[in-house]
């Protein structure tokens, strides 16, 4: 008997005896090997029914209540949502219905912890389904733990194979973890699901960047533009890719058609601002950087870069300013942390300098070479940074250096010099 019959009679077994979280098990086990098994499907929707029908008979509030629930969500009154759900859930503790749906609204309202607490709640003792599933990988993703995450965007595709939304969650975590090559696969299931997926060939567009795949990347990101030409994000992540190709020309236009579409884009005015910054309109930096913190108050990479722009035009003072905002919003921002013990040494003031052996190789790619020979002069240590640094700035360069042709034996009688080459190499 194959293990595929033997993990089926186990699941129906363990349904006829009422042990309905094992049996959604075993028919979500062969569902993740075997999408697409009917008798598998039929099993789990089978299951479900016989899930709801036991819940349906204890604990279950009012139809009334339930109904203006479900409306306050459709109407997306979040607010309201979670203060009628948590009133129902003082009677009807058990009821996962409401547990589902509180957990949906703090989700669109940001409160990501009570979120999960709601949504494993949901997920532990009512009829697991897609939707649940997909919901608490969120609620993970947007704490940070992109890892667990994964786990319940998988469980949520085993459930619902056609569920693009999951799909596309699931690449973006494994993109979180660097599992790119898988994130790509992700990506490419969801639009295989759902081919107008803007979403999804953005996030694709990203990976595939990320993965060195330039062009492929470009054309994801000018699919996002055609299938919805009023998505910012593409625009701004367009321009990033051909910022960094060169064409600073061409990412200008982009930032600008971002920022058309969207003038609170954050990301968009950032770019910008370092845009303006390598071409030395600093002016023009400080107030995109400025329009960046204010769509986003938060914004330390905002603030880190616009330090960088203020010690281009020698006001350290106020670079030193700028490089303490971001670390009070977050003290682990290595760039602002190295950029303010280099520049506090440029002022004589070293008040801070055991901060560099704390950071270490994490300063690596932080500030350069030289500027680290400001507080150690370790070779192996320099060796380390140098390649770093390198491998940050300039990338690898991909043009064959020329084949050079031999000198010309000498003809007797004459005599003849090596011919001269000039070689150029391109740094990207």
């Amino acid at each position: 008997m194959s293990s595929l019959e033997t993990a089926m009679i186990k699941a129906r077994g363990a349904e006829k005896r009422g042990d309905f979280a094992e049996a959604e098990r075993l028919y979500g086990a062969v569902l993740q090997k075997f999408p697409g098994n009917a008798r598998a499907r039929k099993g789990m929707d089978e299951l479900f029914k016989a899930r709801a029908l036991a819940l349906a008979n204890t604990d279950t509030p009012p139809q009334e209540a339930l109904d203006a629930l479900s409306e306050s969500y459709r109407q997306r009154q979040m607010l309201q949502v979670v203060s009628q759900a948590e009133a129902l859930l003082v009677s009807y503790p058990r009821a996962m219905i409401v547990h589902n749906l509180l957990g949906a609204a703090l989700l669109s309202i940001g409160d990501y912890a009570r979120a999960e607490e709601a949504l494993r709640t949901a997920h532990a003792r009512g009829v697991r389904h897609a939707a649940i599933c997909n919901n608490l990988g969120m609620a993970l993703a947007n704490l940070d733990r992109p890892t667990e995450a994964a786990t319940f965007y998988r469980e949520a595709i085993a459930l619902d194979p056609n569920h693009a939304i999951a799909r596309n969650n699931l690449g973006n975590a494994l993109k979180k973890c660097g599992a790119l090559a898988e994130a790509v696969n992700a990506f490419e299931q969801a639009i295989a699901l759902q081919p107008d997926y803007a979403d999804a060939w953005n996030n694709l567009a990203l990976a595939l960047e990320a993965l060195g795949r330039l062009e492929n990347a470009q054309d994801a990101f000018r699919r996002v533009l055609t299938l919805k030409p009023d998505h910012a994000p593409a625009c701004n992540n367009l321009g990033n890719l051909r910022a960094s190709l060169g064409d600073l020309s061409g990412a200008l236009a982009l930032y600008e058609e971002a920022l058309r579409i969207d003038p609170n884009h954050a990301d968009a005015h950032f770019n910008l601002g370092n845009l303006y910054k390598k071409q030395g309109r600093l002016a023009e930096a400080n107030a995109a950087y400025e329009c960046a913190k204010a769509a986003r108050p938060n914004y330390a990479d905002a603030w880190a870069e616009q330090g960088k722009a203020l010690v281009l035009e020698a006001k350290l003072d106020l670079a030193i300013a700028a490089f303490d905002q971001a670390l009070a919003i977050n003290p682990g921002h290595v760039v602002a942390r190295t950029h303010r013990l280099f520049y506090q040494a440029h002022l004589c003031d070293w008040s801070a300098l055991a901060d560099w052996q704390a950071l270490d190789e994490a300063a690596d790619t932080a500030i350069s070479p030289f500027a680290a020979l400001t507080f150690g002069d370790d070779p192996a240590a320099q060796l380390r940074r140098s390649r770093a640094w390198a491998a940050q700035t300039f990338g690898r360069n991909t043009t064959p250096c020329p084949h050079l042709r031999p000198p010309r034996t000498a003809v007797s009688g004459s005599a003849t010099s090596p011919p001269t080459s000039t070689i150029t190499r391109r740094s990207t």
